[in-house]
């Protein structure tokens, strides 16, 4: 684009418009299908309607002008560019050892959309490339920097919501997610002020509005590898289910699933989204501490055969629930608990890039009082900003955990340091 466009504050889309010359090969009718396949890496990037075009005659002469096409490359593309095989095969074809300078007027509408935003930002102001997209809404972040830039950026997002069909509306975050119910203030910068939105994850529909419940798109091939890995069999207790990306797969697929959420909206919409796919799933309103000591209790006293999967997606704090599963059976009859199913515990958890392995399992120990099996299974889910991870942690709870209660964290782990030793025991408490 223009170089004048440069730190603009309102849009003016005529200010993109500027005659260029780009090179171009004059190339026989009967070669355009090899040619193209050929040149397909060096045609010019740009959004113009036509790359092959036809030659005038003041540039290529009367005599070429029928029986022949012009292909428009990419800007600074010379016969050196191309190798000698290349140029053989060209000459093979009949196209001419000769780069034409094509005069072509380009404008606004000929540039991606993050090419406008870098041209009218300043150079410390630069837009960032990413935006996710959930339902008819793209929601972007803008950095404190670019903030009093956001009406323009407003402006060229028309741009997406001209070019993806399905789009509808921008979004720009006002904090990050810090609130009870993982939800965020956000304001629209582009297009209708309509957060109620439906997307399709895997063939399963959820309908929500995006302003009030967490809804995270870049889960959705975790989403799909749990609901893999759980048997038909199996019982699910989703303690931190919002909407039911978790929940309603796993469902489908012919899971008994016991779903909770704290946030009335999530709650709201997971119902609504179970008898929108047509499947069956126990609802709860609840604190997920709450859930586990009287959902999962009560399950477990039942004494089913069948293993049970605890799901706590809630990254920023699920660790800090895990001493809720210490002595959560511990007033259970004894002959029922020998019985009881097998529990396994899918824990999301942040940590550190360096050393992150380590800094979760600490915090583990410290909440479940005592250390990761050395079974369990450490999987990265992602990246989620720099030089922080998110993991998935499973792992079986052991019958010592649900059964003591009353094990002090600090005793239990002087208890594992000390290995019988009662002076050391002693000195240590």
């Amino acid at each position: 684009p223009p170089a004048a466009v440069r730190g603009m504050k309102v849009l003016d889309r005529s200010a993109f418009e500027q005659e260029v010359t780009l090179p171009a090969l004059l190339v026989p009718v009967q070669s355009l299908r090899n040619c193209r396949k050929m040149m397909k890496s060096k045609l010019v990037n740009l959004s113009i309607n036509k790359k092959v075009v036809d030659p005038p005659a003041h540039l290529v002469g009367e005599e070429l002008t029928a029986g022949h096409k012009l292909f428009l490359l990419k800007p600074g593309t010379t016969m050196e560019t191309y190798s000698s095989d290349e140029k053989q095969m060209l000459g093979k074809l009949g196209v001419k050892d000769k780069i034409y300078d094509y005069r072509i007027t380009l404008g606004y509408e000929n540039y991606k959309h993050w090419d406008v935003l870098r041209a009218i930002l300043p150079d410390s102001e630069m837009a960032a490339r990413g935006f996710s997209q959930v339902g008819h809404i793209l929601h972007v972040n803008l950095r404190d920097h670019q903030l009093p830039y956001k009406h323009i950026i407003g402006q060229q997002s028309q741009v997406l919501l001209d070019k993806i069909q399905t789009a509808r509306t921008v979004v720009n975050k006002h904090q990050n997610i810090d609130n009870k119910f993982r939800n965020f203030e956000m304001e629209v910068i582009a297009g209708e002020n309509n957060f109620v939105t439906r997307i399709i994850e895997h063939g399963r529909k959820f309908e929500f509005d995006f302003s009030k419940v967490f809804w995270n798109s870049r889960l959705s091939t975790e989403h799909q590898r749990i609901t893999n890995f759980v048997s038909e069999s199996d019982v699910v207790f989703d303690v931190f289910a919002g909407v039911g990306p978790f929940a309603i797969p796993i469902a489908k697929k012919g899971c008994v699933v016991y779903a909770n959420d704290l946030n009335p909206e999530s709650y709201r919409w997971l119902l609504h989204n179970v008898a929108l796919n047509k499947t069956k799933a126990k609802c709860f309103n609840s604190d997920g501490r709450e859930f586990i000591q009287t959902e999962l209790r009560n399950y477990l006293l039942t004494r089913s055969p069948h293993k049970v999967h605890v799901l706590m997606n809630l990254p920023a704090i699920a660790v800090e629930f895990l001493d809720v599963f210490r002595g959560l059976l511990c007033n259970g009859d004894c002959l029922k608990l020998l019985s009881i199913p097998e529990v396994c515990v899918h824990l999301y958890i942040f940590a550190p890039e360096k050393d992150g392995i380590a800094d979760l399992k600490s915090r583990i120990k410290q909440s479940l009082g005592c250390a990761l099996p050395e079974d369990a299974v450490i999987y990265n889910v992602r990246n989620v900003a720099p030089k922080k991870q998110m993991y998935c942690v499973s792992f079986v709870l052991t019958w010592s955990t649900l059964k003591s209660r009353h094990t002090n964290i600090k005793e239990s782990i002087v208890n594992e340091h000390c290995q019988g030793d009662a002076a050391l025991k002693d000195q240590m408490l």
